[in-house]
């Protein structure tokens, strides 16, 4: 595999004979900046300020998927009770036998208090430990099997041959708040839950699906709610909306949301009623996604000058200055079809304003994938090197006929 690496000028910015050319439409799922936000400034001791380009060609039998954004599959609830809710009995129902419980001192109790006598109830019956449940671990044995928890825990596992229904837990005693964590692994009933992308703009809007589903079928929620938080602790409440698959929720992020690596969470929750007037099934999922602050986007045009090989300068509007980095994989054709045959990354120091940021490929790397026109960029990325963050994002970037 060879790979071309250029530093410094990179080349000239145009020639005679280039034209401009318009990057494609974004498609759904790609991320766009609609209005540039300045950001902090950028910790730019250490950041290289000259010009870098890297290309390296690709296997010719290669085949590029592009991810999908995580789906989050969830036949699980939870919820977090106080003393008094725990003492006078927390009522639940499942949908199917054999559901693990977990129950451990929630965060807003000290967490070096441990949990309390707990009793489970169901059809006016008190279950035991080998009498309709069985206790799975605690705190010391699941701390042995390499799995700890910051505060006291414990699991049970309802007997596979006690039906399904209406179940209480309750603690007498309790003195301090505890999470109840239900899953149901045989149950049909299940909430898929996914952002649209796995990044997306401060300010800008995300949308947000869930599907609520028995089996492959979808169902209509009793309710549906979400929330969103931030890595601060912040959070915010999300609204979603019947759509002809399932629910939307376009969710609007502040113009000042904490960018950076830090994952922001979305939690969504639904309710059903079931035959019985006084069933409710419950469903939580969770994702996740980075916000990237809007300090640089594409202007929308690209400079190609026609010659030798493949010489492209994308337009940029930056709000901030720092080192902008761009990635794509060239496409050209051959036998007829468009095949992937480079991967090419420039980075460059960019002031607060107009600049461009080049890739370019050279005619013997054409030569050697046996590629001609039409070419295509996709996967086209423009990444804030400085604040560690990708900005834009385009499924397919620029046609080159």
């Amino acid at each position: 595999m060879k790979s071309y690496v250029l530093i410094g000028s990179m080349l000239l910015s145009a020639s005679l004979n280039a034209e401009t050319l318009s990057l494609l439409p974004p498609a759904q799922g790609d991320l766009q900046v609609h209005r540039l936000v300045a950001s902090k400034a950028a910790a730019v001791g250490s950041l290289e300020r000259d010009a870098a380009q890297f290309v390296w060609a690709l296997e010719h039998d290669i085949e590029l998927q592009q991810p999908s954004p995580y789906q989050a599959d969830s036949r699980e609830f939870w919820a977090e009770l106080d003393a008094k809710a725990l003492a006078g009995g927390y009522a639940f129902y499942t949908s199917a036998p054999g559901a693990l419980i977990r129950v451990s001192v929630s965060g807003t109790t000290s967490k070096s208090a441990t949990l309390p006598a707990l009793e489970i109830e169901h059809g006016g019956r008190l279950l035991s430990d080998g009498d309709g449940f069985s206790a799975v671990a605690d705190r010391q044995a699941l701390k042995a099997a390499g799995v700890e928890f910051a505060s006291d825990t414990r699991v049970f596992k309802l007997d596979d041959q006690l039906p399904a229904g209406r179940f209480v837990l309750r603690a007498p005693k309790a003195q301090g708040g505890v999470l109840v964590h239900v899953n149901e692994p045989q149950s049909d009933l299940h909430l898929q839950l996914q952002a649209e992308a796995g990044t997306a703009s401060a300010g800008g809007r995300l949308n947000v699906r869930a599907k609520l589903l028995e089996g492959q079928q979808s169902l209509s929620a009793t309710r549906i709610g979400g929330l969103l938080t931030a890595p601060s602790g912040e959070s915010f409440e999300v609204s979603f909306k019947p759509d002809a698959d399932g629910y939307l929720a376009s969710v609007q992020l502040p113009k000042a949301a904490q960018a950076g690596p830090e994952q922001w969470e979305l939690h969504g929750f639904v309710a059903l009623h079931g035959q019985d007037v006084d069933a409710v099934y419950l469903r939580d999922a969770k994702t996740s996604f980075a916000v990237a602050a809007a300090s640089a986007r594409f202007a929308g045009t690209v400079s190609h000058a026609k010659g030798e090989g493949i010489q492209l300068r994308f337009d940029l509007q930056a709000a901030s200055a720092g080192r902008y980095e761009l990635r794509g994989t060239l496409y050209g054709t051959r036998d007829g079809k468009l095949v992937p045959f480079a991967q090419a990354h420039s980075a460059a120091w960019l002031e607060a304003g107009e600049g461009q940021l080049a890739l370019d490929i050279a005619k013997s790397m054409l030569s050697e994938a046996g590629v001609h026109a039409p070419f295509e960029v996709r996967a086209l990325e423009l990444n804030d090197q400085s604040r560690l963050a990708t900005i834009e994002h385009r499924a397919r970037g620029l046609r080159i006929e």
